[in-house]
């Protein structure tokens, strides 16, 4: 993401619930993008800035503490073909977790948040549009338990093993019938 995006996301996020932390946890892929996103913040006035704690790579205990403690996992992204393609294992797994998630609706993102697991986001959403769902997940416990419960529901039935074998098994044989003479 533009750091630039990251940076007026959060401070219109701020805006909209004051005391809103942002726990940021995992070695950043890209090092530079991050180092861009907190001078984005300081010169944005930096006030906010505070609020935001790099918790760099952690283990899945500590990960296990993080989800427990959060009220949303975010997942900004934009639309590239990177992202068309990638399947994002982190938003799986928070998903999994029950941890209600806000994302932008881009490539995989878009199939794991689908019928509801998460809030998603249109591709190309302003940071204010971004900002403002996050707020509305943040702010609604109620919501919180509906997206965690159909969040899990939706992902152990859609990802679950034997019918993902079952499905590859009949393509196979199905294959294989249309190339028997």
């Amino acid at each position: 993401m533009n750091p630039h995006w990251l940076s007026d996301c959060w401070r219109a996020l701020v805006a909209l619930v004051p005391d809103v932390r942002l726990v940021v946890a995992g070695e950043a892929v890209q090092p530079e993008v991050e180092k861009a996103f907190v001078q984005a913040v300081a010169q944005n006035g930096g006030a906010d800035a505070s609020a935001i704690e790099w918790r760099g790579y952690v283990s899945r205990h500590e990960l296990d503490k993080l989800y427990r403690s959060a009220s949303c996992a975010i997942f900004p992204a934009e639309e590239t073909a990177l992202m068309q393609a990638k399947c994002s294992a982190k938003i799986a797994s928070a998903l999994l977790f029950g941890l209600p998630v806000v994302a932008s609706a881009v490539g995989e993102q878009t199939n794991y948040g689908a019928e509801g697991a998460a809030r998603l986001v249109a591709a190309g959403a302003s940071p204010g549009r971004f900002a403002a769902a996050v707020a509305e997940v943040v702010g609604d416990p109620t919501l919180q338990r509906e997206l965690s419960h159909i969040a899990r529901q939706r992902l152990l039935s859609a990802y679950n093993w034997g019918r993902l074998g079952t499905e590859l098994s009949a393509f196979y044989w199905e294959v294989m019938r249309a190339r028997s003479p």
